[in-house]
């Protein structure tokens, strides 16, 4: 079986939120064999095929299991390509800001972000983010004492 067939098996377990046994369990039921390094391709695409099968019975939508910040965001090794921050980092910002300062306006992020990173807020990079989320946490620590 090639790897990729092999990790596209773990990955839709993972996405079906199958632990060890219960693949061990359809493989054995399709295959008759338990491990994986036994099987070839074509019984690695029959499993493949029944585990798409239960993905569609549950309503699963690609769309919906891209994970922000992951496949999108990849960064490239390039000195004209930016990481932008994802979604979830974006939100920890604004939801902090809120926990601060009991609001969230952009227009002050963009002085903030301008002030310190040089670009708007919707402009900072994964790694800038991490910054000013470090940032807040302190002035947030600070704010309780």
């Amino acid at each position: 079986m090639t790897g990729i067939k092999r990790k596209t098996i773990f990955a839709l377990c993972r996405e079906l939120g199958l632990d060890e046994s219960a693949r061990h369990v359809i493989q054995k039921s399709i295959t008759g064999k338990e491990s994986l390094s036994k099987i070839n391709d074509q019984q690695a695409d029959d499993i493949i095929r029944c585990l798409r099968a239960q993905q569609q019975k549950n309503g699963y939508d690609i769309e919906k299991s891209l994970r922000p910040g992951v496949l999108k965001n990849r960064r490239v090794h390039s000195s004209k390509i930016y990481n932008l921050a994802s979604k979830e980092q974006r939100n920890k910002i604004i939801a902090m800001s809120i926990k601060i300062y009991g609001e969230f306006i952009e227009s002050k992020m963009d002085v903030y972000c301008n002030r310190r990173f040089n670009k708007p807020f919707k402009r900072i990079s994964s790694n800038e983010a991490i910054k000013l989320i470090e940032a807040q946490k302190i002035i947030l620590e600070r704010k309780k004492e």
